[in-house]
């Protein structure tokens, strides 16, 4: 079906590197030209947008999300593809990555991608699925290039799983290392964790404030070495999933400089929350893994995403509801640990990158330039050029307006940042050349 050319005249464009006045045609779904000033003499069809005042960013592009993640029985993510995509537009997410995991048993990496295939077709958005390495197989080299074949690039381990040993690392990163793929890991320590979950529950230390003791920071770190020493030497291309301590960031940045290729995304929970949220009642709904941290942490976080040491901004959105938090709540051990978050990023990072000085360029950067270039979407996604996909946000910096369930579409009735106050607003969303909001 035909799209209506939109023309977006007088706005900023936010370039990888600059910001420049001029307007947008959009033509079939693709941005058709870029000009100083495009006539609309002869375009009387086309639907007009005055931006004069505001900035165009291209569609963020978030690289780590959970719809319809099944953790056992009561404990399935409350966004299907379809709500959670919905919501990712309304907040300017135009392009998101999932996971593939082996949830069933004995499912092979390619049947649980065909599978998951098949679910995402039900998105609004666009979906690209990373392939989820739950267990050792006989046969893992395999089934990584198979499903490397049927187009699944990058790879999750799960550090924080006591079933990840070093063998698994080792034929893992080096299967994935020689096809060139990616190796997104969750990086903490799952045996030493299982054991400080179940000492401390023993002890009858269930509360949601024993959360940070049960999964230290430096486990974290722990993970990141031994992972960075191994892809070193495996030459394996390797990304820190919501990286959340300032000791890994520093680490990160190391490694970088002595030739380790690893990379690293943060997510604005761990930018903006601080592990105080522990000593609440309620505490135990707004849990997530890793653990929020000290505001020391967060303090660092910034100042290493400031420099794109950490070059990606991601959610790790895996919503639930609050009758599901409530009822696995006896102890932290039986937790349901999982945050919205991918409907609210665009306004929450822009708001407090502005505040914090960030340029407008490198806000773009971090929301969807560099995970198009990192994952190989780039110049189709992350950017707006002559003949890129037409996927992008207006953003108005006038105003401010406190985060509320009124103008959410998150499937959840939970939201960390509720009634945080964020200026200026995303006023116009439009995704493959049709205006979505």
């Amino acid at each position: 079906m035909k799209t209506q050319d939109i023309i977006i005249k007088n706005g900023s464009i936010v370039k990888e590197n600059s910001v420049v006045s001029a307007d947008i045609w959009i033509k079939d779904g693709k941005i058709f030209k870029l000009a100083r000033s495009i006539s609309t003499a002869k375009l009387e069809r086309s639907i007009i947008i005055d931006a004069a005042g505001k900035y165009i960013f291209p569609g963020a592009l978030d690289p780590h999300t959970h719809h319809e993640l099944n953790l056992g029985p009561g404990r399935m993510s409350s966004d299907t593809f379809a709500t959670g995509s919905a919501a990712a537009l309304n907040g300017g997410v135009t392009t998101i990555f999932d996971f593939a995991h082996q949830e069933l048993p004995g499912e092979t990496l390619l049947q649980a991608y065909r599978r998951v295939s098949k679910s995402a077709r039900s998105a609004n958005n666009r979906v690209f699925l990373h392939s989820g390495i739950m267990r050792l197989t006989d046969d893992l080299e395999k089934q990584i290039s198979d499903v490397f074949k049927a187009g699944a690039h990058s790879f999750k381990i799960y550090l924080n799983s006591k079933t990840v040993n070093s063998e698994f690392l080792f034929r893992a990163f080096r299967a994935i290392a020689k096809l060139g793929g990616k190796i997104l890991l969750h990086c903490e320590d799952g045996a030493i964790i299982e054991f400080l979950k179940k000492e401390l529950h023993s002890q009858k230390k269930r509360s949601c404030k024993y959360i940070p003791e049960s999964r230290p920071a430096y486990l974290e770190l722990h993970s990141i070495i031994t992972a960075a020493t191994l892809a070193k030497n495996l030459n394996a291309e390797i990304y820190i999933v919501h990286l959340s301590t300032g000791a890994g960031a520093k680490f990160i940045e190391a490694a970088q400089q002595s030739g380790v290729k690893i990379n690293a995304e943060t997510c604005p929970q761990y930018l903006l929350l601080d592990d105080s949220v522990y000593k609440r009642k309620d505490g135990y709904l707004y849990t997530c893994t890793p653990p929020f941290r000290k505001k020391t942490d967060c303090e660092i976080l910034w100042k290493y995403l400031d420099k794109e040491i950490i070059k990606f901004i991601a959610t790790d959105h895996c919503p639930f509801l609050k009758a599901q938090k409530l009822k696995f709540s006896d102890s932290f051990i039986n937790y349901v640990y999982g945050l919205p978050g991918i409907e609210f990023s665009p306004i929450l990072m822009i708001s407090e990158m502005r505040k914090r000085k960030f340029d407008y360029p490198k806000i773009s950067r971090l929301l969807s330039t560099n995970a198009a270039k990192f994952f190989g979407l780039y110049p189709e996604l992350g950017v707006i050029k002559e003949r890129s996909f037409a996927d992008l946000f207006i953003y108005n910096p006038a105003g401010e307006y406190k985060l509320s369930k009124k103008n959410w579409k998150i499937n959840s009735d939970i939201n960390q940042f509720e009634n945080r106050k964020v200026s200026g607003h995303i006023e116009t969303v439009i995704f493959n050349g049709r205006i979505i909001r």
